[in-house]
């Protein structure tokens, strides 16, 4: 992928990502939700999310910690960031994990609901934290 629209595209991909979690918790929040479709849609944010993770890990923060060592910045609150990242990719594959079949959304979809909640508040925390710190990063040493 270009370095120029690295930054770019991983912003495309939050505002996306942010549509496919709002249907879900909207699919979720009907008085009778349908677990199949629940699925399904889950299933394609999982698969989303797993691809710009891919290209988080390989590409962008790879090339920003080059970039940020070679023009003398400490990167070692980039990598403890990183690392964090990592953490809240861990928990939101777990929330897949665990919601991985109908039934299991069906039987306890007041805990599916509220986990949700969760994950969406995570990947908030996320996605704001990646925009506002990393990306900034980026795009100010691309100049």
């Amino acid at each position: 992928m270009e370095q120029t629209n690295l930054s770019l595209t991983l912003r495309e991909q939050h505002k996306n990502l942010v549509g496919m979690i709002v249907k879900i918790k909207e699919q979720a929040a009907q008085d009778t939700p349908n677990a199949e479709e629940i699925l399904k849609e889950l299933e394609i944010f999982k698969e989303s999310l797993l691809g710009h993770l891919n290209i988080e890990t390989s590409e962008f923060y790879p090339q920003l910690l080059e970039k940020l060592s070679q023009s003398g910045k400490d990167i070692d609150k980039t990598k403890e960031f990183i690392g964090k990242m990592e953490g809240i990719a861990s928990q939101v594959i777990a929330f897949f994990e665990t919601y991985n079949n109908t039934q299991k959304i069906n039987d306890n979809i007041d805990h599916f609901r509220t986990n949700l909640d969760k994950i969406i508040d995570i990947l908030s925390i996320r996605i704001e934290a990646e925009e506002d710190f990393v990306f900034t990063d980026w795009e100010y040493l691309a100049m």
